[in-house]
């Protein structure tokens, strides 16, 4: 297969994969919330969408499913295609820190700059909440990096 190709399938794979253990934090982060709700987050998530006559929490699943699997997986393998020369596939020190690095980032945009403008909360509202997204995020950027340097050592999708 094509490298580019690969490292698209790799981003778009390891956002899959760690997409799914974010669930784990979506649950904490409904339980830290005032009353406590398993689904809270997604629910929070659903309703800024607005009524499209679909439940809340569905529309909260779709959301951050097509946005973190698809829009930020294949942005993750387009910056492995630029950045290979810096953050090689085989290394895996390397695809972790690239991992955390991302995780950050993503954690900055989304949670704490782009929900706030769309709920007309405060940017940069380091609440116990947006604390537990970004521990997730920080979690969820490194299995992504450690998916993508065992894509490579292990040949997969070559």
């Amino acid at each position: 297969m094509e490298e580019k190709l690969r490292f698209l399938v790799y981003g778009l794979l390891s956002a899959l994969l760690a997409g799914f253990l974010y669930i784990i934090v979506f649950i904490v982060q409904g339980l830290a919330m005032d009353p406590p709700d398993m689904f809270g987050m997604i629910k929070m998530m659903g309703s800024m969408m607005g009524d499209i006559g679909l439940d809340p929490v569905m529309v909260g699943l779709m959301f951050h499913s097509v946005m973190g699997t698809i829009i930020l997986g294949i942005t993750f393998g387009i910056l492995l295609i630029l950045l290979k020369d810096y953050f090689p596939p085989e290394n895996r020190n390397k695809q972790l820190l690239f991992g955390f690095v991302w995780g950050i980032f993503v954690f900055m945009v989304g949670p704490l700059m782009m929900v706030p403008m769309m709920s007309g909360d405060p940017l940069f509202d380091l609440s116990l909440v947006n604390m537990i997204s970004g521990v997730g995020h920080m979690v969820w950027g490194p299995i992504m990096g450690y998916l993508v340097y065992s894509f490579g050592n292990k040949g997969y999708f070559k």
